[in-house]
């Protein structure tokens, strides 16, 4: 499992209650349930924004996907199979590095929202969890 950020994690955490982010990611391992909606702009940006890895980054730049949007069109989930699963099938691409990619777009998106909107989310994010 990746190392998330405190930072990062105290700003999730401030809108849950009974657990922390840390806690439910670890608790749902094998599938962590998650939406994205990027507008086109976010779909734009280069993947760098999302502060991936060196073996992330270059992974996927080596499988064609450039940015934020190419991920999330190239990796939703098709009818029984996950993101993380999809992403496994790229060349040199293992499971850490796949959860490492979903994690952190969970995190950009996170980013992105108002407070109220960042209420809803990790509202969402625990129910499709539990």
């Amino acid at each position: 499992m990746i190392k998330l950020d405190e930072t990062e994690t105290a700003g999730i955490n401030e809108y849950l209650e009974g657990t922390t982010i840390e806690e439910l990611i670890a608790r749902n391992r094998v599938v962590f349930h998650f939406y994205v909606m990027f507008n086109k702009m976010q779909s734009e940006q280069d993947i760098e924004v999302l502060d991936l890895s060196q073996r992330a980054y270059h992974c996927l730049k080596r499988n064609g996907y450039s940015k934020v949007g190419d991920i999330v069109r190239g990796f939703h989930t098709k009818e029984g199979e996950s993101s993380k699963k999809q992403l496994q099938k790229l060349r040199n691409l293992g499971r850490n590095t796949a959860e490492e990619i979903l994690i952190k777009l969970f995190l950009y998106q996170f980013s992105l929202l108002d407070d109220e909107g960042k209420k809803e989310y990790v509202r969402d994010v625990v129910e499709r969890n539990n």
